[in-house]
């Protein structure tokens, strides 16, 4: 399959088919409405998504670099829990004007000859530009028109000054394993003015930023209702050159005496204060999906898509590693420094967020993700997958649904695979959330016992989990707590079986089982329920 969104670092494939359609699967146990786009051939998007599908067309920028041979297609979906949803396609004779973006450029950013006659565009004089705003009222940030720095976040009534910048540390000592700083950080593009170009549409705001000689940064707000319009996206294009260790830090107005909180593992959170005595090196920590400072009232969070190394060396910052070059050897293995680099793309994810007034630092309390956080780590490292067919056989299956409804908020599903006997293995955990984030979810939602055959171990070879050894089954689960269950999957022919079932499975432990649809029968959405 291609056509895969970029957002997620890669390469669109233009599409350049009449008709067909396109294929969305969402893999989480809760309903997403997600941001996708679209690489499609030729000057003009004469291609449409039938239903209620809004979608605007913009250039196809590729981490800042334009595909002159076709235009974007961005697409607004919302993707039930663990569903494959088909969206067709049609063709038209013309296009709609109002699905074009507007295009701003900053710093002498030249515009594509094309581009100017496709799309509205006005260009800023460094001179005479203002500060750049993303987003709408609910969320959105600044940024600086003249040095492309993020310059403040908000989201609601919260707002956060923020003064974005990349540094380099000297890596005369350090190697490949080891990380050994001398002296303090510097500025790295304080006398390369970047190019940016800013678009505005009705689905997403975005603004690239782009310095030729080591760094591309996309910033991304999207225009939609729900979790997935409350953060901003930031992709990163790194092509470091030169010796040094390239770091993005985030100077706030946050009064966190420079505690710094990470995951471990994507399992739980850890707590971690500035020691002076262990220099700047014994004070980096492993980022492998996000790390947060806060205060009494706000806390600001970093997602990533791979693992980082990250700081907060200053009272109110928060560093990220981004790239390294070295040329010593530091004998752990490599025998030689890191000599040679590519340009490296990875992703962030920036979410600001109110606190209820706890205090900062406590020396007996466990710090947890928000509810929100965990949907926006969630749809960063599990994103809808899109494909497409350039055409729809007979008997084309519309789309297939697992759940008859989604998981409660607490739960995350972990693994699904098959075990054998027509019976497939389900690994859930429960999520440890912070309760002064003004979270959404309500804590008596729990996935119903009544609704899965047995517990069992993970092989699944044994009955009853080894987690629950000292836990009731029937008790309410407790944060970071497993579990794995053994389903079964049958079909559903028909509305009215579906509501049977499910009445079948509140008044029994063991699933109802319908018979096999055979027949000239067409599988649609409930299809497949558990």
């Amino acid at each position: 399959s291609s056509g895969i969104n970029a957002e997620y670092g890669e390469k669109d494939t233009p599409l350049n088919w009449d008709g067909g359609a396109v294929v969305v699967y969402n893999s989480l146990p809760r309903d997403v409405v997600g941001v996708h786009s679209l690489a499609v051939h030729g000057n003009s998007v004469k291609q449409i998504l039938e239903g209620d599908v809004m979608y605007q067309v913009e250039p196809n920028y590729d981490y800042g670099k334009l595909d002159r041979g076709s235009l974007k297609l961005v697409f607004r979906t919302k993707s039930p829990s663990l569903s494959l949803v088909q969206i067709p396609v049609t063709s038209r004779q013309e296009e709609e004007d109002d699905t074009r973006v507007r295009i701003e450029t900053y710093n002498s950013y030249r515009l594509d000859e094309d581009l100017t006659d496709m799309f509205w565009n006005r260009d800023h004089p460094p001179e005479r530009c203002r500060a750049i705003k993303l987003g709408s009222r609910r969320a959105g940030a600044t940024i600086d028109c003249r040095s492309g720095q993020l310059l403040a976040l908000w989201r609601g009534g919260v707002e956060m000054r923020v003064n974005q910048t990349i540094v380099l540390y000297d890596a005369s000592k350090s190697g490949a394993y080891l990380f050994r700083p001398m002296g303090e950080s510097v500025l790295l593009g304080v006398e390369d003015r970047p190019s940016i170009l800013v678009i505005r549409g009705p689905i997403r705001h975005r603004a690239v930023i782009r310095w030729d000689k080591y760094l591309t940064i996309t910033y991304t707000i999207n225009m939609v209702d729900g979790p997935e319009g409350e953060y901003l996206d930031v992709e990163l294009l790194t092509t470091l050159k030169i010796f040094g260790d390239m770091v993005m830090r985030f100077q706030t107005d946050i009064d966190n005496s420079r505690t710094l909180f990470t995951d471990l593992n994507g399992h739980t959170i850890q707590e971690h204060r500035y020691k002076e005595k262990l220099y700047l090196q014994g004070n980096y920590f492993p980022m492998p999906t996000m790390a947060f400072i806060q205060d009494k009232s706000r806390r600001f969070t970093i997602l990533s898509t791979e693992p980082h190394g990250a700081a907060s060396a200053h009272q109110g910052s928060i560093e990220v590693m981004l790239d390294r070059m070295s040329p010593k050897d530091d004998e752990r293995g490599l025998a030689g420094g890191i000599n040679g680099n590519i340009p490296t793309p990875g992703k962030l994810r920036l979410l600001l967020e109110a606190r209820g007034g706890r205090s900062e630092i406590s020396e007996y309390r466990v710090e947890f993700p928000s509810y929100l956080c965990h949907q926006a780590q969630q749809t960063l490292l599990h994103p809808p997958y899109l494909s497409y067919a350039a055409s729809t056989p007979q008997g084309w299956v519309p789309g297939v649904k697992q759940l008859i409804r989604p998981f409660p908020c607490g739960t995350e599903l972990v693994n699904l695979r098959y075990g054998g006997d027509g019976r497939s293995v389900m690994v859930t955990k429960e999520l440890g959330m912070s309760c002064d984030m003004g979270s959404s979810c309500s804590s008596d939602q729990v996935v119903e016992d009544s609704l899965f055959t047995t517990e069992v171990s993970i092989t699944p070879s044994h009955v009853c989990s080894p987690f629950y050894e000292n836990v009731s089954v029937e008790g309410q689960p407790q944060p970071m707590e497993f579990r794995c269950r053994s389903v079964h999957f049958h079909h559903s022919p028909g509305e009215e079986e579906v509501k049977e079932d499910a009445a079948d499975h509140h008044s029994t432990s063991q699933p109802s089982h319908t018979s096999s649809r055979t027949g000239n029968d067409k599988r649609g959405l409930s299809d497949f329920k558990f």
